[in-house]
């Protein structure tokens, strides 16, 4: 849902506003996992999840067209088998 709202985001800004407003979005959900996470819990750090948070922008700003900003490796691998997973419509 996030990234359909991306993609009509980016016919309503300029291309170069819409890079600013997800590196602004990104800079403030790195300050929320700082905030959440001081000393980190096992296996789940804050530092971690803010290159997860540049991992996952740099992939939106590619399938909507735009160069990649921050080149982030992605620290949780098991997350991208999870997004990319095909939803199933009628699990039960």
């Amino acid at each position: 849902m996030h990234f359909h709202f991306c993609c009509f985001s980016a016919n309503c800004f300029a291309l170069k506003d819409l890079t600013e407003k997800i590196k602004e979005g990104v800079e403030l959900e790195k300050r929320y996992a700082h905030e959440a996470l001081p000393v980190g819990i096992v296996g789940l750090q804050a530092d971690s999840i803010s290159l997860y948070l540049e991992h996952v922008a740099d992939r939106r700003l590619e399938r909507i067209g735009l160069e990649k900003v921050y080149e982030s490796s992605n620290p949780f691998p098991w997350m991208s088998e999870i997004m990319d997973m095909r939803k199933e419509k009628n699990f039960f």
